[in-house]
C-alpha cells in the first residue's frame, strides 16, 4: 500500500468509441449522466441529462437505458438525443442493425422474451 494512501477507491469506467474516435461514457460525478468527448479529451460534450447505463455503439450513434424509465435511446454528438423504445426493458443488445431487448411491465410479467 503506498504511503499517504487512505482506504479504497473504486472506479467504473462505461464508455464507447464510435469511428470518428469519440468517446461516449457515463460520469458517475455528474449521477450517471452521458457525455462525449474528442480525441486527447478535447470537446467534451453533455448528451443527455437522464442517468444512463449498458452503453453499446453501432453505427455511429451510442444507444442506452435510461435509469428512470428503462427505455431505450440513440444518441451522437450531431443529432442529440432519440427515444428509439418507449417500453421498459430489462436488456440491450445491438447487432448487425438490429436491437434486441426484454421488454417488462415493471412486474416481471414478460421477464425473458427478446424482441
Amino acid at each position: 500500500m503506498a504511503q499517504g494512501f487512505r482506504g479504497t477507491e473504486t472506479v467504473i469506467i462505461d464508455s464507447r468509441r464510435n469511428e470518428k474516435g469519440i468517446v461516449y461514457y457515463t460520469s458517475l460525478s455528474d449521477y450517471g449522466k452521458l457525455y462525449s468527448v474528442g480525441k486527447n479529451g478535447l470537446l467534451r460534450n453533455k448528451i443527455s441529462d437522464k442517468a444512463v447505463y449498458n452503453l453499446k455503439m453501432y453505427d455511429g450513434y451510442v444507444y442506452y437505458q435510461d435509469k428512470e424509465d428503462n427505455y431505450i435511446y440513440k444518441a451522437n454528438d450531431e443529432e442529440g438525443e432519440t427515444a428509439v423504445i418507449r417500453k421498459t426493458s430489462d436488456m440491450l443488445a445491438v447487432e448487425d442493425g438490429y436491437l434486441y431487448y426484454q421488454e417488462t411491465d415493471g412486474r416481471k410479467k414478460n421477464y425473458g422474451v427478446l424482441y
